[in-house]
């Protein structure tokens, strides 16, 4: 089997990135994924979290998903097609339920809600909105909330 020398030559690596994978990804993770980018981590046939640099792997039970999800620029889902059948090993179907579970929603929406309610121009808008509708302004203010919460990455 081959094995390439990569050597990252170029910009200064800026990116967090995280990797769903299998065993064919873990030579790229351990060989030059911590070089290539500024933050990296692989998740282990989603069963452990390996962090570029760190010599303890996390189990899924010590980490929060959704935290690692939302501090990466990349995520990759990796996997040989001999694992296709596998593919994700269930970190797909983990994220959304924990993006759907309504103890973490409604804070998320009520917090969007405040920052929305804190621009006024966005109030304005939200107002012809409702009006245009048929609606109260609080019902498309969450409307808007939901939105923003579906539609862009949570800071």
């Amino acid at each position: 089997m081959a094995y390439p020398k990569v050597k990252w030559t170029g910009v200064e690596p800026k990116l967090s990135v995280m990797t769903i994978g299998d065993s064919y990804f873990f030579k790229a993770f351990t060989d030059f994924s911590g070089t290539c980018f500024a933050k990296s981590s692989l998740w282990f046939y989603h069963n452990e979290l390996h962090t570029w640099g760190s010599m303890v792997p996390l189990r899924n039970d010590q980490v929060d998903i959704l935290k690692q999800i939302e501090a990466q620029d990349l995520i990759i889902l990796f996997t040989a097609d001999a694992n296709l059948k596998e593919f994700s090993w269930g970190f797909v179907e983990d994220a959304l339920r924990r993006y759907r579970d309504p103890a973490w929603r409604e804070p998320e929406i009520t917090r969007l809600s405040n920052d929305i309610r804190n621009d006024a121009n966005w109030m304005q808008i939200i107002a012809q909105k409702a009006t245009a509708d048929g609606v109260s302004n609080d019902s498309m203010l969450r409307r808007d909330a939901i939105h923003v919460l579906e539609h862009t990455r949570i800071k």
